[in-house]
This record gives C-alpha cells, structure tokens and sequence, in this order.
C-alpha cells in the first residue's frame, strides 16, 4: 500500500474540517442565544419553544427531497450558497437590533430559513469528505471530525452567553455570520471536485425520494436508527429551551446558563467517554441523552419547590449542583 500523508497536511481536508469548526462553534453560541434573546423581548417562554421548533422543524420536512436535489447539483455550490444565506440570513438580526427593529416574526423566520440551510449544507458535506479524504482515511477522518465538532459543540454555548452578557445581544450572531462566512470561504478555497462521476439521474424526484424510503423500510438497521435519531432530534430541540426558562426562574445570569449547556454538552459527547471506542453509539447517545432530559427534569421540580422558600442567592448554586449531579450521573451510566 503506498504511504499516504498525515491528515493534517491534507490541504483540502483541513480547510473543509477547519470551516466545519468555526461555523460548528458559531451556530453552538447563536443557538443558546435564540430564546435568551426572545424571552428578553417578550417573557414568553412558548415563543422561545416556537424558535426553537422553527430551526428544528426543516431537517423534518426537506430532508428527504433535499438529499434528492443535492445528487443532481455541484456539492460544493451548494455548501457555499448555503453559507452565504446563513450569513445574510443570521447577519439580519444585529441589524434589526441596531435599528431597533427586531420583531418576533423575524426571529422565527431566521431560525426556519438557518435551518433549512443547514439541511442543504450538511446532506451536501456529508459526500465532500469521501471527495478530499483516500477511502484507507475516511474513518480518521470521521473520527476527527466527530471529535472536533463535539468540543466545538461544549465551547460554543458558554462563548454565545459570554458575548451576549459582555458585548451586547449583537454580539453572538455577529460571531455566528463571521463563522459562516470563514466555512464559505474555506469550501472555496478547496480545490477537489464534489460532483459525481455519473450523470444526473433521468428519474423524476418524487420516484427517487420513494425509491430511497423504500431502501430505508427493507433494511432493519438503518430504520432502527432513522427512528431513534428522529426522538433525539426531538429530545434535542425541546430540552435547551425548558432548561433555559428554568435556570432564568433560578436567577441564573447568561454565562450561568452556558455554563450549564456546556456541562450538558460536555456529558452527551463522545469525547467525554473515557473509551476509545464504543458499540451501538447513536443508540447509546440516544440513551443518555433521554436519561440526562428525566433526571434533569425530575430534579427541576425539587429544585423549584426549594429555591421558592429561599433567597435568589441560594437559587443558582442549587441550579448547578442540579446540573454537575446529573452530569456525573450520566457520566458513570
């Protein structure tokens, strides 16, 4: 077999991995932001719960016809026009701030079209990797990749709330756009081609989205895990928000609250497992995740019940010792 080069001289992989990164970290910091900033604006904990939906919601409805477009176009076109409706998209809100225009229907309009965005963009990168990457390499690669992004997903919480606290509520989606414009820039700059060596296909999109739920339904492993992902998105999307409305009840300031979702990240990723490799991982990550949400729950309404005899000053240690106690919990399940 002939030697292959180290994955961090790979020039085209590190700009992809390394544009992944930033824009992984920036849409971490905006996410927290999202019913932070719409609680500030109208104490409405449903509409926070509505914006987070909204961002959720498109990976449900356009996954499937958008994997069926993306193999009849450019790949990487798709990853950059993608970024760059991100940026325009995202980069609307401080806007609207600065002209003291910002209004709920923006906010959940941001959330649906970045979601959908993202939907185009991921269903895209996940062929780029075979593209920049030799196939002996795709599981280091993988393995990289996984690792990155869940330390990117730990530190951008707590850098979005940092922000927000500090530099004014413009400031974590201003990092989130710059963020989506450095993944733009670094697709660009990636010189392999992303297109399939076939043709585009003559059959109608409908007859391919059919072909492709008809390959999912016969094969007992990929529909096994298509349903546990779909519950995990869900668990995903309704958690932070209940969270959030909590800890603000509890007293708790922005950096308080990212501080808590990155203990609630740091538990749920996989670098946070002290073995090097594990059996069934999304099952078990689904596991976790759900065990993590009850507990979490369980203990809110103790919390509660006791924070509302205290004082506010006792109310966020409580909140936190909630959290560091179902962390190590799930930790050692």
């Amino acid at each position: 077999m002939r030697w292959l080069p180290a994955l961090w001289r790979n020039k085209n992989y590190m700009l992809l991995w390394s544009g992944q990164v930033a824009s992984t970290v920036g849409s971490s910091a905006s996410q927290i932001i999202y019913p932070l900033l719409i609680l500030a604006l109208t104490d409405s904990p449903a509409a926070a719960g509505i914006a987070a939906s909204m961002r959720a919601l498109p990976y449900l409805l356009f996954s499937l016809p958008v994997g069926a477009l993306v193999d009849r176009r450019d790949r990487k076109r798709v990853m950059i026009w993608s970024d760059i409706g991100r940026v325009l998209a995202v980069a609307s809100i401080p806007v609207a701030l600065a002209f003291d225009a910002l209004s709920l229907p923006q906010l959940y309009a941001v959330s649906f079209i970045e979601g959908a965005l993202f939907v185009f963009f991921n269903i895209a990168e996940v062929t780029a990797l075979s593209r920049v990457v030799p196939a002996v390499q795709l599981p280091q690669a993988a393995a990289q990749n996984e690792a990155a992004f869940g330390a990117a997903g730990i530190i951008g919480p707590s850098f979005g709330t940092i922000l927000f606290q500090t530099l004014g509520r413009s400031a974590p989606f201003i990092a989130d756009a710059v963020s989506f414009a450095v993944s733009a820039i670094s697709v660009v700059l990636i010189k392999a081609d992303f297109r399939k060596a076939a043709p585009p296909p003559s059959r109608g999109l409908l007859h391919e989205i059919g072909e492709g739920l008809r390959w999912m339904w016969q094969m007992p492993l990929i529909r096994t895990m298509a349903f546990l992902t779909g519950g995990l998105n869900m668990v995903n999307a309704a958690a932070p928000p209940i969270l959030i409305v909590i800890a603000r009840n509890l007293g708790a300031s922005a950096a308080e609250i990212g501080l808590i979702f990155r203990r609630w990240r740091d538990a749920e990723s996989p670098c946070a497992q002290r073995t090097p490799v594990r059996r069934n991982h999304d099952l078990d990550l689904i596991v976790r995740t759900v065990r993590l949400t009850a507990r979490a729950s369980h203990a809110d309404s103790r919390v509660l019940h006791r924070a509302n005899r205290r004082n506010g000053a006792g109310a966020r240690p409580a909140l936190l010792r909630m959290l560091d106690a179902a962390a190590t919990w799930d930790s050692a399940a």
